[in-house]
């Protein structure tokens, strides 16, 4: 069965966005991480409580500098569970240093250092 989602605008009212995703008939929101948080404005922290007392399906969307996997990825996996999440899309990123020829490879590893809890 074919889900659709849709990636939350970060800044307008939580409520107001799963309303317009549960009248325009959205299964799930996108919910970006990055850094150690979860980018919704609108919600005071700690979020992850917030928006899963909410009810709407949530996927969560983690921005993830070459340089991010060793400090984040546990906070990423610890909010993965609490949601009793097993899937989450990691937008692997290279900002902190300069890409080149060994990047990629390095990138890997760092992403590969994501295992589950």
């Amino acid at each position: 069965m074919i889900e659709y989602g849709r990636s939350l605008r970060r800044r307008n009212p939580y409520e107001q966005e799963i309303k317009f995703s549960a009248d325009n008939n959205f299964d799930f929101l996108q919910v970006w991480y990055k850094k150690g948080e979860l980018l919704v404005d609108s919600l005071g922290k700690p979020r992850a409580p917030k928006i899963k007392e909410s009810g709407f399906p949530v996927i969560f969307h983690a921005l993830m500098d070459i340089n991010d996997f060793g400090e984040y990825s546990q906070d990423l996996l610890k909010i993965l569970d609490y949601f009793c999440h097993r899937e989450v899309i990691i937008h692997p990123v290279c900002e902190s240093e300069e890409i080149n020829d060994h990047s990629i490879e390095k990138l890997s590893r760092e992403a590969a250092r994501v295992k589950y809890l």
